[in-house]
């Protein structure tokens, strides 16, 4: 059952990738950092030497081009469980598991940074939608001041009361308009900024656990 467990745990940690996978698993600083931990720490452990040996030797046959990605990962299948042997007291267990618990929060974690992206780039894209539409507005209140200005100001009175109050409740109504949409504004602008925090927390932590 232990190693059964250890042959899941390396194909879930990407320990065993697949063909796609396979340069970018063998270019990976962390991991590589990790294994060379390992390696140190228990350099007379079978299944630590022979797993770490392994990795090694498929990755630089990969980057000589004398063996394909696909190649590699048939032989890694096929050499997981006889890697992992029949210790059950082999530290290669309990390395897995800390691997698998850190790649289950990174997904965590990264599946939540993306949604706070997604809600960030929504606001966004609202704050910026309003702004526009505040900009359109005030040039239309300009555009009817002026109009107001010239035909019941400086006129002298000659357009009819009735075309000026006309004008003058047009431009009072575009002003509450417009006031309301920089109210929506600002409303818009603070839950842009709080949405942009919660992503950079979240990315913080993502970043940190790698």
């Amino acid at each position: 059952m232990r190693l059964l467990a250890i042959g899941f745990a390396l194909a879930w940690l990407g320990l065993i990738p697949t063909a796609e996978e396979a340069r970018s698993y063998c270019d990976d600083p962390e991991r590589n950092r990790r294994w060379e931990s390992l390696s140190r720490k228990y350099p007379h452990d079978f299944g630590v030497q022979a797993l770490d040996a392994l990795r090694l030797g498929l990755c630089q046959k990969i980057q000589e081009g004398t063996l394909t990605e696909h190649e590699a990962v048939k032989i890694l299948w096929r050499s997981r469980s006889r890697l992992v042997d029949h210790d059950f007291n082999s530290p290669v267990g309990g390395f897995l598991d800390r691997e698998a618990d850190r790649r289950r929060k990174a997904e965590v974690l990264a599946s939540k940074v993306e949604r706070l992206n997604r809600e960030y780039e929504a606001i966004a894209e609202d704050h910026n939608q309003l702004a526009l539409d505040i900009r359109e507005l005030s040039l239309n209140v300009l555009e009817v001041e002026e109009e107001y200005t010239r035909r019941c100001i400086e006129s002298a009175g000659r357009s009819s009361g009735r075309r000026c109050q006309k004008l003058r409740g047009k431009v009072e109504e575009l002003e509450q308009e417009l006031n309301q949409l920089q109210e929506d504004l600002t409303d818009v602008e603070t839950r842009r900024l709080q949405a942009r925090k919660r992503l950079d927390e979240a990315l913080l932590k993502l970043r940190g656990g790698r």
